[in-house]
This record gives C-alpha cells, structure tokens and sequence, in this order.
C-alpha cells in the first residue's frame, strides 16, 4: 500500500561536491487531474514530467554549486496504476537534482490517508 504525494511531501536534503541542497517541500506545478477528485477539489498529481519547485544550494566553498536545483521526480514504487495516462508518485518513491545523481526519497506528508494506490480493497468499476 503508498500514499499519493502532495504539495506538501518533503524529500531528503543532498549533498553535492560544493554544495548542500536541504530538504524541501515539492510545491510546483503538479499535473492536475480533471476527473479524480478529494473533497470536491481536483487531486495533484507528481509524476515525471511534474516541476517541482527548486532547490537553492548552499554553498560550502570557493566553487559555485553544479546543480540549478531543478527536482524530477521519480516514480518508483507505483508501476501499475495510471491516473490520466500518468504513474504518480508515491509513498516510497524520490526526487533527483539536476546534475546529482543522489536520490532525494519523499517524506510525508501524504495527500490523502483514504487514498492508497496499489491495494485490492476497492470496487473496479
């Protein structure tokens, strides 16, 4: 069972070779869903092609940071179920800097606690 990401998810920080990347709310442009919806609102969802806000680096010496601090997420732990043609991202999966190859994996919060992808406890329709 994972939990839909939301706005709010934070990853873990990074450490680059001239520059730290703390941890940090997604935030961003997520692709809103027309036709899944929590409380009457449309659902955000996180997948690869999402944008993330960015990371602004510290740095820790003479040389600049290497990485813009562009976040991309990716979809891991989800591989099956599809919300408009899109894997979201969940529970277990991570975000990656540009030019950092270190994944940054997502911590909560979650969108929703009654919204699980994966399970088998629901009707299909």
């Amino acid at each position: 069972m994972a939990f839909l990401i939301s706005k709010e998810t934070i990853d873990t920080e990074s450490i680059g070779p001239f520059c730290d990347y703390p941890a940090q709310t997604l935030e961003g442009t997520p692709f809103m869903s027309p036709n899944v919806r929590v409380g009457g609102r449309p659902v955000p969802i996180y997948d690869a092609t999402s944008f993330p806000s960015n990371v602004t680096g510290i740095r820790r010496g003479p040389t600049a940071c290497l990485s813009t601090g562009d976040r991309v997420i990716t979809p891991q732990v989800n591989t099956s179920v599809y919300i408009n043609g899109k894997l979201p991202a969940v529970q277990g999966d991570s975000a990656t800097l540009a030019g950092i190859s270190t994944p940054r994996p997502l911590t909560a919060p979650w969108l929703s606690s009654t919204i699980q992808i994966g399970t088998s406890g629901g009707l299909n329709t």
